[in-house]
């Protein structure tokens, strides 16, 4: 698996899924930057959804005839 979009819904998964984690456990820590921190994961997971989107959007055809979803 050398193609690094397979990885891609596992990490647009987990990016929020750690920023709740380290706030949950270092909020207060994170006081002055944790507004900042939750909004820059979530962007981040945005961006690499559009990003995964651009790229199996132009298969929907041929993602169409496979056999599993008919």
């Amino acid at each position: 698996m050398d193609d690094p979009f397979v990885y891609l819904p596992a990490l647009i998964l987990a990016i929020p899924l750690l920023a709740f984690a380290a706030l949950l456990f270092f909020g207060k820590q994170l006081d002055a930057i944790a507004d900042k921190f939750a909004i820059a994961a979530m962007g981040l997971s945005f961006v690499l959804s559009v990003s995964l989107f651009a790229r199996v959007a132009p298969l929907g055809p041929a993602l169409q005839a496979h056999p599993i979803v008919h």
